[in-house]
């Protein structure tokens, strides 16, 4: 049941469920804007590294956990191409850690130090170096503000000029000026440097100065709806009240609405809350205590345990990509096995971890799905009150909103007349009834990091408690600086 370890080599953007033991290279700060973050390279055992990002709503839960020449066992993250300026590693892809993110087995990897390679001062002269990547070089030092430093008369052949900001120039006229009497060169090393034109050197993550001496240094699922044909009482309750609409559409409205939709499951999304939650037996607020009986905020008390599923997933359809939140019927449905009985299985194998998600529950990617779904414009989610996984007839459904050979250079569905069984107005659909649905509207969830957290409102925020975008933020002595993406809109 539990997820076996992965190798970093191997890490891409297809899921976020990712299971790695690494060791930290590098470890720095990074403050633009008035906000700081942190960013670090992990390394596993096979030698392949990657670079992490631990965003500033993150920094309180993470940061600590973490240092330097360190092991840890890391699960659950963003993972995002790495399309930065400066790269401090060649991989593919970087990660970026989420509230769902878990660290834990601190220094019980046998993980090897990382062998540094150089770049030499000729190839960086003669640009036979890849110019997009942060590099590592060593040399002694020849001259301080174009002053010759008495450390020697002799003449380098190989010279190069080196600009030191703020900080990292600190560091070097202290360690000048505590060592004026030491006799023999000083050697500066300097990790993860960029490089720009006219062979000027800029620091990035860390400076090192010594006087003599250098110090050397990650069951397959196919649900069949039972017969080869879908129950018409199925496709009844997943059209009726409710608007037919594609994600693209869905997304662009501004009210809670119900919507009868198709999307195809990529990832699982790992929130902060874990994959369940234990549920009040009176109501479907999650119940609190460390002991029963637990209580929930609607003052109801329960005397036992009772556990739900509560899984995000990520669902496609045409390029549009949404949340998509499912409750513990349609879990279960999927799946096969209850929330408790998962839960029982994983505390067999010692594992009590929420954000320790099973193996099993990959099965909820890669699934061709017509959904009913409520629309949370507060959330940016839908929540899944129905599912139905025929193939003919998600294929059906579907075609409505797929490109026609007439305009599939479009990016806008092409408009097809609805079936007379769905409402043809969104307001319609709202305000009609939903007693033929069990639908879950307010939900509180016990995170991990937070073990008496508020209730969320009928507004809720991101389960990982970020707001701010993927993108890696940039400053003057960041390396991750990225290319501006600038929108153009059509003038109306």
């Amino acid at each position: 049941m539990a997820r076996p370890m992965e190798k970093v080599v191997d890490i891409n953007d297809t899921k976020e469920l990712w299971k790695v033991a690494v060791r930290v290279v590098h470890k720095w700060k990074v403050v633009s804007n008035n906000k700081e973050h942190c960013e670090m390279i992990f390394q596993d055992k096979e030698g392949s590294d990657i670079h992490v990002v631990v965003p500033t709503t993150c920094m309180a839960a993470y940061n600590d956990k973490f240092e330097v020449n360190h092991t840890y066992t890391v699960s659950n993250f963003a993972v995002q191409p790495n399309n930065l300026v400066f790269k401090p590693s060649t991989h593919k892809f970087l990660v970026k850690f989420t509230g769902g993110t878990s660290v834990t087995d601190v220094d019980k990897h046998d993980i090897p130090p990382i062998q540094r390679t150089f770049t030499s001062f000729p190839d960086i002269i003669t640009g036979n170096f890849k110019k997009d990547m942060l590099i590592d070089v060593i040399g002694v030092v020849d001259a301080i503000g174009y002053q010759q430093t008495g450390s020697g008369g002799k003449k380098l052949n190989n010279t190069m000029n080196c600009t030191l900001w703020e900080d990292y120039a600190k560091q070097f006229f202290k360690f000048s000026e505590e060592n004026a009497s030491t006799s023999g060169p000083t050697v500066v090393l300097l990790l993860y440097a960029k490089v720009k034109e006219q062979g000027i050197i800029f620091s990035k993550e860390s400076l090192r100065t010594v006087s003599s001496q250098l110090s050397s240094h990650s069951q397959q699922y196919s649900r069949s709806s039972g017969s080869d044909n879908v129950r018409q009482s199925d496709t009844q309750k997943l059209l009726s009240k409710a608007v037919a609409l594609p994600l693209s559409r869905i997304k662009q409205l501004r009210e809670d609405t119900f919507c009868a939709t198709v999307a195809k499951t990529r990832k699982i999304i790992a929130s902060s809350y874990g994959w369940y939650y234990r549920c009040c037996h009176a109501c479907t607020k999650s119940a609190r205590g460390d002991k029963p009986p637990y209580e929930c905020d609607n003052r109801h008390l329960t005397e036992t345990e009772i556990y739900k599923y509560k899984i995000e997933v990520e669902g496609v359809h045409l390029e549009t990509s949404c949340k998509l939140i499912f409750w513990d019927r349609e879990c279960t449905q999927i799946l096969g096995v209850s929330a408790a009985q998962m839960r029982d299985t994983m505390i067999q194998a010692g594992i009590t971890d929420p954000l320790e998600f099973p193996l099993k529950l990959d099965a909820m990617t890669g699934l061709d799905l017509a959904l009913r779904v409520r629309w949370q414009p507060s959330w940016d989610s839908c929540s899944v009150i129905m599912f139905v996984a025929d193939k003919p007839f998600v294929k059906q459904f579907g075609a409505q909103w797929q490109p026609t050979q007439a305009n599939h250079t479009s990016s806008e569905p092409s408009a097809t007349k609805l079936p007379p069984q769905i409402k043809e107005s969104v307001d319609e659909a709202n305000t009609a009834a939903a007693d033929d649905c069990d639908i879950v509207t307010d939900l509180e969830i016990t995170s991990k990091h937070n073990p008496d957290p508020q209730t969320p409102t009928a507004k809720r925020q991101n389960h990982d408690g970020s707001s701010e975008s993927t993108t890696v933020c940039d400053g003057e002595l960041s390396s991750t600086k990225l290319k501006k993406i600038i929108k153009l809109e059509k003038n109306k």
